[in-house]
């Protein structure tokens, strides 16, 4: 007699012998500001595209389309690391942010994530002693016109400006076009003209400097603990009176490297 066989039944346990799903990834919101075509949520203005995206979890994107995006205060835009939001406009000679506000003002403050193809105006009003800046960065800019404003751009902790034109800034030595005070940052493939101070990296900051044209009255400045790091990149006086570079140190050491 053949002995007797047991057949057990296979059960096939989900998450055991079954190959997992990737989880699916968050799919950033769009929000589209003065263009029909964009594929997302129509917003009034810019500020509110960020406060949107500002409001809603994760990686997030504005979009803008040709004109000019004019506010009565300031574009502002600052959140946590994993609230990420994407300025892009539609061309640095399409799209344009100004300001009417007057004095001490930031055209556009972006404290996470990155601004691409278009241009920042800074305030075009205001006293010798105010503080008028176009970009306050701290994230990437790419493919950007900066114009005007006693500062171009502050660059801050992490910071990355690419492939921009800066004209029309750097009124002093305290107000230069590119100021950089904070943590590393980086300014590469890029073009500044200054009236008078082209970049000063001053207290804590460090600036790494490549592939870029710098054409001022001073044109890199490391003071007061501050260093700039200089590669494959021209400096260039703007008169016959001009400092290509200078480190000047009080109770901190500066230095160009």
């Amino acid at each position: 007699m053949a002995p007797k066989r047991s057949i057990l039944p296979l059960v096939a346990v989900a998450g055991a012998l079954a190959a997992a799903s990737p989880a699916t990834a968050a799919v950033p919101t769009t929000y589209c500001v003065g263009k029909p075509a964009c594929s997302g949520t129509p917003e009034p203005d810019l500020q509110a595209a960020l406060d949107a995206a500002k409001s809603d979890p994760g990686a997030d994107r504005a979009e803008l389309g040709a004109g000019d995006f004019l506010t009565a205060s300031e574009y502002t835009y600052k959140a946590t690391p994993h609230n990420p939001v994407a300025i892009v406009g539609a061309g640095a000679d399409q799209t344009r942010l100004l300001t009417t506000q007057d004095g001490s003002v930031t055209t556009l403050t972006l404290g996470r994530g990155s601004v691409t193809d278009l241009e920042v105006v800074a305030p075009s009003t205001g006293n010798v002693a105010d503080l008028m800046v176009a970009l306050d960065l701290t994230g990437r800019g790419e493919r950007l016109k900066l114009t005007g404003g006693w500062v171009n751009v502050v660059l801050g902790k992490g910071a990355k400006l690419m492939t921009s034109t800066l004209t029309g800034g750097g009124l002093d030595f305290d107000r230069p076009a590119v100021l950089v005070s904070d943590g590393d940052a980086s300014l590469s493939d890029s073009t500044v003209d200054a009236s008078s101070t082209g970049v000063r990296v001053s207290d804590a900051g460090i600036l790494h400097l490549t592939r870029s044209t710098i054409v001022a009255r001073t044109g890199v400045a490391a003071t007061d603990g501050g260093g700039v790091e200089i590669r494959d990149s021209l400096i260039r006086g703007n008169d016959t009176h001009s400092f290509g570079i200078i480190a000047t140190a009080g109770s901190d050491p500066a230095g160009v490297y």
